[in-house]
């Protein structure tokens, strides 16, 4: 069974022969075969034919979905930084209900206070700008966060898929709950701890010339 490959081939040894060539007939040995390779554009439809339409339309749809994703319902409305200040966010927490062992042995009673701070460690660096920024983006592709694998980055408005493709790294959504906690005041800002004390940086672009 001769295969598309052979006879493309084939085809196109016979372009090569000039048109005024004559052919001669030598005579036939050997058993002869019907070639059973079906016709190149009959395999093009069969596998058309094949195509599950309908799951290929859930995919578009969810890669269309990923694309656009935008989580407006908790949106974090932050204005641009209009000068550079470093603050500490207050990060003590008041239980609310009583916390119990496995023996139901009270450990902590409601009303207990603890700085969060004590127990948890923030592992990375986290930049937050507004997506949408030019100027934003731009201060901090050429800042020392860029590129580093310590430094989550976060955006609190903007596609999140168009940057990731422009800038090549991960990024992020900043989420309500986050703010609730770090009590950011406007972009960008930069969230660090060092020991059990976190703070927040927030840099003003006011001045800041960038091409």
């Amino acid at each position: 069974m001769l295969s598309i490959k052979t006879i493309i081939i084939l085809l196109f040894i016979l372009l090569l022969i000039p048109q005024k060539s004559f052919g001669v007939v030598i005579g036939t040995w050997g058993n002869v075969y019907k070639i059973k390779e079906k016709d190149l554009l009959t395999v093009i439809k069969h596998r058309i034919d094949n195509i599950n339409w309908k799951k290929f339309r859930k995919e578009q749809h969810l890669k269309r979905m990923i694309k656009n994703y935008q989580p407006y319902s908790t949106e974090v409305q932050l204005p641009n930084a209009k000068k550079t200040i470093i603050f500490e966010p207050n990060m003590w927490y008041t239980l609310k209900n009583n916390i119990y062992d496995s023996m139901h042995q009270l450990i902590y009673p409601k009303g207990f206070r603890f700085k969060i701070t004590d127990f948890i460690h923030l592992p990375n660096i986290l930049v937050v700008i507004n997506g949408t920024e030019k100027k934003q983006i731009k201060w901090f592709e050429h800042s020392k966060y860029f590129n580093n694998i310590d430094v989550m980055f976060m955006i609190t408005h903007g596609n999140y898929y168009k940057l990731d493709k422009k800038l090549l790294i991960p990024v992020y959504y900043y989420p309500e709950q986050l703010q609730k906690r770090f009590q950011l005041k406007a972009v960008p800002s930069i969230i660090w701890q060092t020991k059990n004390t976190l703070y927040v940086k927030q840099i003003s672009l006011k001045h800041l010339k960038i091409k």
